[in-house]
């Protein structure tokens, strides 16, 4: 049977909206860089709290399709659970990022000014996660509803309305990095209470259950074993991503600003990759034969990735060069793509896989995996580059980890046909 058409139906509406937001997130990277090139070497060590927050976005935002999906009684209180929990973790964090702060602008060596405008950047940022999550879980809420083309319709509107107020900020109030506060957070804000009535609208309960910690307890009792590994996935990600900052980081500022960058079209590269493993799994869940899903999903990730990395060759430094003007940081951006974009068709395979695994319920194998995989680039790649003084020596070892997952993906579909006979979690 074939299950590329499907897959690619589901596959494009989610790719395209988020393409969108991360496309917004760079014209709003090249406002500030343009104004204030300063500002990117912040907009670099806030990198990895982003994932972070995406470790947080992501556990949520599959709480509150696998509540949709299992067609709750209550799907409004039930997503109310899933935000509350949202708001829960966002104070946490604040806290966690409150008492570690010393610690981070230590291990960077900021100076005052530098360490006052991250604080502060960086807590608003944190702050607003708890508006932008909320919005993220209810715009991903609308696909398990079949609402995909609103979803696409309200993540344009709230990109196209960001980079003006995030422009409007840098131009004329002159507020340089915190121009991207007023643009998210009003962004987000005025598109959250629209998706309230959205879905006050589309979601009509049959019975009301009482607020009461009991309700509460079984839809997060419900929501955990789907929701943990990825989460965890995520926090290993912001520990990787940490991790090569701080290996970047040693070779300077402007190599640092360079390969954050680099990092954030690579962000847009991969996801592709997420959007095609969910549509496959999803896919899968509906057939009888879910190996020869995944195998259609693997071929079509593969094919797509043989074709992004013969467009990235020709252009990444001309989309290099739309970010930033300093050609010391447009070199140190080209170099990393110059040495990995040839290995993204393993890389997009690898994530591809991944992500089906942990919608189908197998979060632990790609956590596995997952974990494996940066550990080997930070001890072995991080440790060649410091030790000769190569940075080239890192990214290198990064391109043959993206090489070597062809292989290992291949020998777990060959050797583990049965594990894909596994029920899906949905």
């Amino acid at each position: 049977m074939n299950h590329c058409k499907p897959i690619l139906k589901l596959a494009l509406p989610m790719c395209g909206s988020s393409i969108l937001m991360l496309l917004g997130n760079l014209i709003n990277l090249r406002n500030v860089g343009m104004h204030q090139p300063h500002n990117l070497y912040l907009l670099a060590l806030y990198l990895p709290v982003t994932y972070l927050l995406l470790a947080i976005f992501e556990a949520m935002r599959v709480c509150g399709v696998y509540l949709l999906i299992q067609k709750k009684q209550d799907p409004r209180r039930s997503l109310l659970n899933i935000i509350f929990l949202l708001w829960i973790s966002i104070v946490i964090l604040l806290l966690l990022f409150q008492v570690s702060y010393g610690w981070f602008i230590a291990a960077f060596e900021l100076n005052a000014s530098d360490a006052s405008d991250f604080y502060r950047f960086t807590f608003a940022m944190i702050g607003l996660g708890a508006i932008g999550g909320a919005y993220y879980i209810l715009t991903s809420g609308l696909y398990a509803l079949s609402r995909g083309r609103l979803a696409i319709i309200l993540n344009v509107l709230t990109t196209v309305v960001g980079c003006l107020v995030t422009y409007y900020c840098v131009r004329y109030w002159h507020l340089g990095i915190f121009s991207i506060v007023w643009g998210t957070g009003l962004s987000s804000l005025l598109f959250l209470v629209l998706l309230s009535f959205v879905f006050n609208s589309l979601l009509e309960s049959q019975v009301k259950e009482k607020i009461s910690w009991s309700f509460m307890k079984k839809d997060y009792q419900a929501c955990l074993p789907v929701a943990l590994p990825v989460f965890i996935s995520y926090l290993v990600t912001f520990g990787g991503i940490f991790l090569f900052n701080h290996i970047v980081a040693e070779f300077g500022t402007v190599v640092l600003t360079g390969f954050s960058i680099a990092m954030r079209i690579q962000s847009i590269v991969i996801l592709p990759a997420f959007a095609i493993g969910i549509s496959t799994a999803i896919i899968a869940a509906r057939s009888n034969n879910k190996k020869s899903s995944l195998h259609q999903g693997l071929l079509l990730s593969f094919c797509f990735y043989v074709l992004v990395v013969l467009v990235l060759t020709l252009i990444s430094a001309k989309i290099v060069g739309l970010i930033t003007v300093d050609p010391l940081i447009q070199q140190s951006a080209i170099q990393y793509l110059n040495r990995v974009v040839p290995s993204y068709m393993g890389f997009g395979l690898m994530l591809t896989w991944i992500c089906f695994l942990e919608q189908m319920g197998q979060g632990k194998v790609a956590l596995s995996f997952n974990f494996s995989w940066f550990a080997a680039e930070i001890i072995l790649g991080g440790g060649l580059a410091l030790r000769f003084q190569m940075l080239t020596y890192f990214y290198d070892v990064i391109l043959v980890m993206n090489f070597l997952s062809i292989l290992v993906v291949f020998l777990f579909f060959k050797w583990r046909g049965e594990f894909y006979a596994t029920p899906a979690v949905s």
